[in-house]
């Protein structure tokens, strides 16, 4: 079977994401699943003749997250605080921070990448939270930043060890 690329970008790094209603259903009892691509965000269908995908619950986000350990600044209410990026996707990232940051929160961020220019994160959402950590939904990346973001992910996604196959 010929690898999986996205239709925009080219790029190798796709996902299986879940179904989405019935017509998808039906389409995947003739191979036909639905993907995203983990780098330009579309998602599309391909025919993956022969392939059957085991329905798994355990992760349901569209995009792969990739660990990392970045600095980052968060901003919120006129508060600020320090945090590590342990991983990072170009919809969210889990950070690890000491601030008292609630769930549905909204917040700016500074990722610093090593030895290069903050990436900005005009608006994220708290999802979720925890003992000192953080689940980041981007809502708003200026389109510069959002180039810069996803070729950070792209270069995280080609240094990263290969996922092991699903037992």
């Amino acid at each position: 079977m010929n690898p999986l690329t996205c239709p925009r970008c080219r790029s190798p790094h796709v996902r299986r994401v879940g179904r989405d209603g019935t017509l998808e259903r039906l389409l995947s009892a003739a191979y036909i699943y639905p993907f995203r691509c983990q780098v330009c965000e579309i998602r599309f269908k391909r025919l993956r003749w022969g392939e059957r995908y085991v329905r798994v619950e355990l992760d349901r986000r569209d995009f792969s997250r990739v660990a990392t350990s970045l600095w980052a600044a968060v901003v919120w209410q006129g508060h600020q605080s320090q945090a590590t990026v342990r991983d990072l996707s170009v919809a969210g990232c889990w950070l690890e921070t000491d601030a008292p940051i609630p769930i549905g929160e909204l917040v700016q961020l500074s990722l610093e990448p090593e030895d290069e220019a903050p990436i900005h994160v005009e608006v994220g959402e708290v999802r979720s939270a925890g003992a000192g950590r953080l689940g980041i939904r981007f809502v708003r990346v200026d389109p510069v930043h959002r180039e810069r973001l996803c070729q950070t992910v792209v270069d995280l996604l080609a240094a990263a060890p290969p996922a092991a196959p699903p037992a």
